[in-house]
């Protein structure tokens, strides 16, 4: 039989094992997903497209831009191309399909960056370009800005594969920070470096990251901007910038599935609607002044059992087996309203 749920609860899904049966998912929609040959999206972001394919997406190759070859039996394109990509290619030639075409895209946040790569405002004059009818991006933050300015748009958020980001059960302890040393993080940890905070640095690869973060009581996450160009950046410490709320990417996910407590900038409503709650599964802050009095103020008791909240919550709503049946119930429901 079919066993399918229109609303993803805890341990629930549509792809893998029910009640020890393996359970062969038949879509009531044909899906067909077209990727950048190339791309990372083999790389990087594999748990997430086998995700799709356990529940039936099918993957094309969009080899032959601006010409995207499209099955007759697909009724939905997902076109999950670099965005730099689509705003370089001439319009999307669509043939003779005639079904839902869906833009896939986890940068929609530099729409509103007001400095940096020269992208502010291109994602609406993209997406009417290439005769999109949605847009499914990762933060519902950016996805409310989106719809007010008249793009249809959906949210599907990152996630984690549970097998690779787990707690391992063995001892952590102290505060650590990784990612690229942009503008807004450089001012954050030289703030914290004043206030005399350990905050341990560190690099490793995507596949000894959750060994990394498996040391570690908490993480710090900065995914906020600075409002405006730092300028010299020993003044922006003393005299911090405006700062730009940003969004959730997939370091939040994979910090608290690790079993650390994710010490993170505030998003709203996108925290609170996922789950993670100030002093239970995470720490958030809205200033870096907020951030030191935390780091201040939070033992490594305290820390460690936030973690282990932030894990549970990853491992009951936050896996990609989760996002790939919120993505394609959406997914179905876009395409019979269109009939």
């Amino acid at each position: 039989g079919q066993v399918r749920s229109g609303q993803v609860r805890s341990g629930q899904v549509r792809s893998g094992q029910v009640n020890d049966q393996r359970i062969e998912y038949h879509p009531a929609v044909q899906i067909g997903l077209f990727y950048e040959p190339g791309d990372s999206v083999f790389r990087y972001e594999f748990d997430r497209v086998n995700a799709l394919v356990e529940l039936g997406w099918e993957l094309f190759p969009a080899d032959d831009l601006p010409h995207l070859r499209v099955p007759d039996h697909i009724d939905v394109a997902v076109v999950y191309l670099k965005f730099r990509t689509l705003l370089r290619s001439a319009p999307l030639d669509w043939g003779g399909f005639t079904g839902l075409r869906a833009m896939f895209d986890q940068d929609t946040m530099q729409n509103y960056a007001n400095y940096g790569p020269p992208l502010l405002g291109k994602w609406p004059k993209v997406f009417r370009r290439h005769r999109f009818d949605h847009l499914v991006g990762t933060s519902r933050f950016i996805a409310d800005r989106l719809e007010a300015d008249g793009i249809p748009t959906s949210w599907t958020p990152e996630a984690i594969d549970p097998e690779r980001f787990r707690p391992l059960g063995e001892e952590r302890s102290g505060l650590a920070f990784y990612g690229s040393p942009y503008a807004a993080r450089l001012v954050m940890l030289r703030r914290v470096e004043a206030a005399n905070i350990q905050l341990q640095r560190f690099k490793t690869t995507f596949d000894g990251l959750n060994a990394a973060l498996n040391r570690f009581s908490a993480v710090v996450i900065c995914n906020m901007g600075l409002a405006r160009p730092p300028g010299r950046l020993e003044r922006a410490i003393k005299h911090v910038p405006p700062l730009r709320p940003g969004q959730m990417f997939a370091k939040n996910f994979e910090v608290a599935a690790a079993g650390c407590a994710p010490i993170c900038d505030i998003v709203e409503p996108d925290l609170e609607l996922l789950g993670f709650v100030h002093g239970k599964t995470a720490l958030i802050y809205s200033t870096f002044d907020e951030l030191i009095d935390i780091l201040r103020s939070t033992d490594d008791d305290e820390l460690q059992r936030i973690g282990s909240k932030a894990a549970k919550l990853c491992a009951d709503r936050h896996t990609w087996a989760h996002r790939a049946d919120e993505l394609t119930t959406a997914i179905e429901h876009l395409a019979r309203s269109r009939t």
